[in-house]
C-alpha cells in the first residue's frame, strides 16, 4: 500500500492508536469514533469498518437516493 497507493502506513497506524489506545487499555473489544467501527483482539486493532450509520448512509448514496 504504501509504495502502490502512496499511503503512509505508519502515519495511519499511530493515528488508529491514538484513536483506539483507551478503549483497548481498558480490555473494550471494539469501539466507534468518527464514523467508524474499531474491532479489537488480543489487545490489538484487527478490523476497521465503517459504522451501521456511515454504511446505511453509502447505500442510499450509491442507489441514487438523497442522504439528508
Amino acid at each position: 500500500m504504501e509504495r502502490v497507493l502512496d499511503i503512509d502506513v505508519h502515519s495511519v497506524r499511530r493515528h488508529i492508536a491514538s484513536e483506539t489506545g483507551p478503549a483497548v487499555c481498558v480490555g473494550a473489544d471494539a469501539m466507534s469514533k468518527g464514523g467508524l467501527r474499531y474491532i479489537f483482539k488480543g489487545g490489538k486493532v484487527i478490523t476497521v469498518l465503517l459504522s451501521n450509520k456511515q454504511m446505511e448512509r453509502l447505500k442510499t448514496l450509491k442507489a441514487g437516493g438523497k442522504h439528508v
